[in-house]
Order: structure tokens, then sequence, then C-alpha cells
């Protein structure tokens, strides 16, 4: 038995530059921190040739007899949404590790924030399983190589829309800076934030849940297109989401906090600029509410449309922050930060 974790991640500046659509052209840069909610993966291999997949989180279920039957694209809509993600990386390890020979194992997912939460669950679970294979395997995929793998597994393999941050933030764990060059290559610099800062941080940083479960896919074509079409509005606010990316890092870096939350609220209009159906009705309310009980500065944590929104709230205002937004129904949530990236290891106690 083989188990793995990995963090998921908020997004605190440059999100949506990290697309290769900018990425490409122009080179990306984003600020993220994992924090200390995970995507869990146990994978225990079989000896009858089947392939047996639980989602957990999700109540669904499902085996193979034959691993020719896994694929994603023959399942059914409810099946599809909750396994083709672990079956688009089996596919890429049976194809790319292992001379196209069949696996027999069974795999057991979860994740401690549902898909569309903003918070890069599903390229975490992404991560989170191929690490459990190249343990089982052997395979010696260091951190770059994780999230390179999961990447082509996402935007290749299988198609999905979206950007390449969430992978790494998963495989290397804590904060970083990331750059993306318009030569495809990611540089991961990592920060090491005194703990005065991290716990300041933690204090007054809140993490609040709409209660939307949003499909990223709709927003991020927006934006893509936009970028496409070289519509002007959409570049300029793309160039200073990276430019709020720098400013963001030189800000948590010289322990100067007072700048996070005007930088969130900036990046947010930025945001906003870059494609349709980022901010919905509910988001302009649950913003403006909080800003009205003191909070410096609030943006989605992701792609927007709902999800998970980071606010900061500098002093002691978060607690009239939370009593302002006790009447739209959403869930405040504790912000934790940790430093370590995907894990895997074999639990002692097993057969």
């Amino acid at each position: 038995m083989i188990r793995s974790r990995a963090p998921l991640r908020v997004s605190f500046a440059g999100g949506g530059t990290d697309l290769d659509a900018y990425a490409d052209r122009f080179g990306g840069a984003v600020l993220n921190a994992t924090i200390d909610l995970a995507a869990h993966v146990t994978l225990t291999p079989r000896h009858d040739g089947h392939i047996v997949l639980h989602a957990r989180d999700q109540q669904r279920r499902c085996e193979f007899d034959d691993h020719r039957q896994a694929r994603h694209d023959e399942l059914d809509p409810a099946d599809r949404s909750a396994f083709q993600l672990a079956l688009g990386v089996y596919r890429h390890v049976v194809d790319h590790h292992g001379n196209g020979s069949p696996l027999s194992f069974e795999l057991t997912t979860a994740v401690d924030a549902p898909a569309g939460s903003g918070l890069g669950s599903s390229s975490t679970l992404v991560v989170a399983v191929l690490a459990a294979f190249d343990r089982w395997l052997r395979l010696g995929l260091d951190a770059y190589g994780l999230a390179e793998a999961a990447v082509q597994v996402e935007r290749h393999d299988l198609g999905l829309a979206g950007g390449r941050q969430d992978q790494y933030a998963a495989a290397f764990g804590g904060w970083n800076h990331l750059v993306f060059r318009p030569d495809g290559q990611v540089v991961v610099h990592p920060l090491r934030l005194p703990t005065d800062v991290m716990h300041e941080l933690e204090t007054t940083l809140m993490l609040y849940d709409t209660g939307i479960s949003r499909s990223s896919a709709q927003i991020i074509a927006g934006q893509m297109s936009n970028l496409r079409h070289d519509t002007g509005p959409s570049i300029t606010a793309m160039h200073e989401l990276r430019a709020s990316a720098n400013a963001m890092t030189d800000a948590v870096l010289t322990g100067q906090l007072q700048r996070v939350g005007p930088l969130l609220e900036q990046g947010w209009r930025r945001k906003r600029a870059t494609a349709s159906g980022i901010a919905t009705p509910l988001i302009d309310a649950v913003h403006d509410a909080a800003l009205a009980a003191g909070a410096t500065g609030a943006k989605v944590s992701g792609a927007g449309g709902g999800g998970f929104m980071v606010l900061a709230c500098p002093g002691t205002v978060r607690h009239d922050v939370e009593e302002a937004l006790a009447p739209f129904g959403g869930q405040v949530h504790p912000l934790r930060f940790s430093a370590e990236g995907v894990t895997t290891w074999t639990p002692t106690w097993a057969p």
C-alpha cells in the first residue's frame, strides 16, 4: 500500500498569466502559497488484472477487468467527472513509463475541497496520483518532473483548459514565486518568510467559501480568446497582473503587510477585466460587504465565478468582517499555510 498527499493552494497575485496563451508570448509570473487542505491518495497493487477506482469524496466507484476499458471517454458523465483525472494519469504512466504494459491496482482518492473551489483541487489531485505511481514504479520523478507530467496529463492528454501554477504549487509546496518563460520553462523561486510574518498573515488573511462551485473552463476560454484576438484591455490587465505578482512578492518578503490588502484589491480589479463571468452579483456583494466592514482587499482564488475568496483583514477587523458576511450563507475557513509539497509513504501497519 502506498499513500500520497499534496497540498491545495491559494493564489495571491498573477493568476491567469500562467495560461499558455499569455505566458508563451509575454512570460508570466504568479505568487501562491500552499495551505493545510490536501488531496489524498491510497494506491494498493493488485494481482488479478483488475483496476478499481474509488472517489471517496464523490461517493463513486468503478472497476475494470481489462485495462483497455479504463478510458475516461467511455464512462458515463458522473463517473467521467469522478475518474477522468485518475485514468488520465494511469494512461500517461503506461504510455510514457511502462511501454504500454497494463497495471493492476486499487486507487482511492479524496480531496479536502471540491472541484470548482478555486484552490487548485483538480491539478493537486493529479500530482498526488502521479506521486503514488512514481513511488510504486520507481519512476524517479522530482518535483519539477511531477509538475511537468501533471501539466501534460491535464492540458495535453485530456485537453482540459487551464494554467500551470497549481501543478507546481502542489509539487513544491510553501510560498513560491513562479516564473513562466516564453520558451515554456517554469522557474520556481521559493520564499522563506520570517515566522512572525507567517503568523501575521495567517491571522489577518481569511478564506471565505462562497458556496458556489463553478467550472473554470468557460472563464478560461474567454481569457484565452481575448488574448488570441489581441483584445487590448485584456492584455493590458494581464500585464498588470504579472506586475502585481512581483509587487506582492516584495511586500511579503520585506514584511510590508499593509500592502497586501490593497494589492489583492488591485489584482481583483485587473482580473475582472480579463474576461466575463469572473465576478457575479453574489461575489460583488460579498466583496463590498467585506470592505465596508474593514477589509482592505478581497479577491477570488482561482479563475473566478465562485469558489473561495481570500480577504485581507488587518488588525482585529476580521471579526467584524465575519459578522458582515454571515447573511450571505457562505463559510469562513481559517487559513493555515503548509510548507510541505507532495509527499508519499508506505504505512507501516499495512499487510
